[in-house]
């Protein structure tokens, strides 16, 4: 059986609060989900703005607030990821490229982030000037940008130099959230084509994005999310070649069909609203009956490596 670099079972998040004097609630944005990644693949976590899946970046590094309770199982090459694993293989062997530009340090230049990124990565000192000057080449930023303070930054010239940060050295696992946010048409190819790159060296690389359109030529996998819940994981190109038919979630297919290359076809239901018990889906799909309603449904494996959660 083949070594998963990255495993998620089961993922539960759960954050609590004070309600008034004495009073508790529980906010809970994820739910279950789960998905599997192999060195060497892409794997593309989709769903709306707001689904709560950008959290899974955080359970990943063990950067989540002290108020959430996590429930379900990480493991990172079969093992599981501890909190002590976490913090000694964050910006080493895993590194995140963060959906928020308020990561670059705002007391410090970008030549000087740039190369505390380096070193962290374990570039060597005397390696470092050549590893940033091929950074800020690759994402098309000037020489003088390393002498910029951050607030100096275009919002695409922060997404560039936060992904330049993220892929010093060479990762074992990549994590990229929203890496396509404020990035031109042309720049996202590039941006991706290079995220390829480091696949193809054995990198695992996991996106975790809305926009599957800009994902669909580079994602080895797509595990979609809807309201804190993962409902199928497929594999991209029987998909691209046999047509979104093949998918078996009816909101995976809705979210295929509302892609710009099927015209918009259909389009995608407006903002989800969970439902307490039941799939998150079910009172915008046209097959949902009264057990969908009452109660999520199981994950069903039509292989190792997919599965989808429908009752139906």
């Amino acid at each position: 059986m083949a070594e998963y670099l990255l495993e998620v079972e089961h993922l539960a998040l759960n954050f609590y609060r004070h309600k008034g004097f004495a009073g508790q609630e529980s906010l809970s944005p994820v739910v279950d989900l789960s998905l599997k990644l192999m060195a060497g693949e892409i794997l593309a976590v989709v769903g709306s703005s707001g689904s709560g899946k950008s959290l899974l970046a955080s359970a990943v590094l063990g950067i989540l607030p002290g108020n959430c309770r996590e429930q379900g199982l990480i493991k990172y090459r079969g093992q599981v990821l501890t909190k002590i694993l976490r913090q000694s293989l964050r910006g080493s062997d895993i590194r995140l490229i963060p959906q928020s530009v308020s990561y670059l340090n705002p007391l410090y230049t970008i030549g000087w982030q740039l190369k505390q990124a380096a070193l962290a990565a374990g570039v060597t000192p005397a390696l470092v000037r050549t590893e940033i000057t091929e950074a800020i080449t690759r994402y098309e930023l000037p020489e003088s940008t390393l002498k910029l303070f951050p607030h100096q930054l275009s919002g695409g010239m922060a997404r560039r130099v936060l992904t330049a940060t993220a892929t010093m050295g060479s990762p074992r696992l990549l994590i990229a959230d929203e890496p396509t946010t404020g990035l031109d048409e042309d720049l996202i190819t590039e941006s991706l084509k290079f995220l390829k790159t480091l696949a193809d060296d054995g990198c695992g690389i996991l996106i975790i994005t809305h926009d599957l359109s800009a994902v669909t030529d580079f994602a080895d996998y797509v595990t979609v999310f809807i309201d804190g819940l993962s409902v199928e994981t497929c594999q991209t190109e029987t998909v691209v070649q046999q047509g979104w038919t093949t998918l078996k979630h009816p909101y995976s297919r809705a979210l295929w069909r509302s892609l710009p290359v099927m015209d918009f076809w259909d389009g995608l239901p407006e903002n989800s609203g969970r439902h307490s018990h039941g799939c998150p889906f079910a009172s915008r799909c046209e097959g949902c009956q009264d057990l969908c309603l009452a109660h999520h449904p199981n994950i069903s494996n039509t292989n190792e490596r997919e599965y989808v959660r429908c009752h139906f």
